[in-house]
């Protein structure tokens, strides 16, 4: 599975089964996002020569985070642009997920090790998030408000 999560034209995540398959080595984010993602594909021998990354000082206005399932299984729920559930999608053992703007909900439904990579400082819950359970969401459904779940503490 390799899918590409829209809202309209805006790319929200993506997602990378365990069982995808990459030819080459290609970046699938566009260059312009704070994170870049791409999956390095190379033969028995060859070499990345030692180096280490330079660049201009760059102003983060986007936080975004990265989740591999090291085991387990979970669903994650995607939000876009913060009160509208666009994706759910079943993950587990080898998939990765990459969150780049929106909001998002995990349920798990079996015991779960996620590795997650994502812009420090963390300077603490009240100021790095806002919870989706404080905004009122309309259900597609329903003229009533609704709240979608909780999500983890981190």
């Amino acid at each position: 599975m390799l899918n590409f999560i829209r809202h309209g034209e805006t790319l929200v995540a993506i997602i990378v089964g365990d069982e995808h398959r990459a030819s080459e080595t290609r970046f699938l984010t566009p260059s312009t996002e704070p994170m870049q993602w791409g999956i390095g594909v190379f033969k028995a021998g060859q070499q990345v020569e030692p180096h280490c990354h330079k660049g201009p000082e760059t102003k983060v206005n986007e936080f975004q985070e990265l989740l591999l399932v090291r085991r387990g299984k979970m669903r994650a729920n995607i939000y876009y642009p913060l009160d509208h559930k666009i994706a759910e999608v079943v993950m587990q053992q080898g998939d990765a997920l990459l969150l780049l703007r929106g909001g998002h909900g995990f349920e798990f439904l079996e015991d779960t090790e996620l590795f997650e990579v994502k812009q420090g400082p963390y300077v603490g819950r009240s100021q790095m998030k806002t919870m989706l359970t404080d905004i009122p969401r309309l259900d597609a459904s329903s003229t009533q408000s609704q709240r979608p779940s909780s999500s983890a503490d981190r």
